[in-house]
């Protein structure tokens, strides 16, 4: 930090790009099904619950587009298709799945 010629302070920040050869890897959480590698443990659980070998189950009615979750969908179709009934298809089952706003308790 230094101070410029009207007395003010200002910090310069200085990023630093990490050497992934310096980085220890033997404190990582690693997938033993696709090898991807994560620092905390809960998100290695989160990728083999959701994401690894788990097939997409739900689909967009709008564009076709399939998810995972059904957060992301919900997520999807109000991004893309603004004005458009949320709902979605769920591929396993062929049942249409409706978006119900659940009530907030203060």
């Amino acid at each position: 930090a230094h101070r410029d010629s009207q007395g003010v302070m200002q910090t310069t920040w200085q990023f630093v790009a990490v050497n992934p050869e310096i980085e220890d890897i033997s404190t990582r959480h690693r997938c033993m099904t696709c090898g991807k590698s994560y620092k905390r443990r809960t998100h290695l659980r989160r990728h083999n619950q959701y994401e690894c070998g788990v097939p997409r189950r739900f689909r967009c009615p709008y564009c076709s587009q399939d998810f995972r979750q059904r957060s992301c969908i919900w997520t999807h179709i109000r991004k893309l298709h603004k004005r458009s009934t949320l709902y979605c298809l769920d591929i396993g089952t062929g049942k249409t799945l409706y978006y119900e706003k659940r009530p907030t308790y203060a």
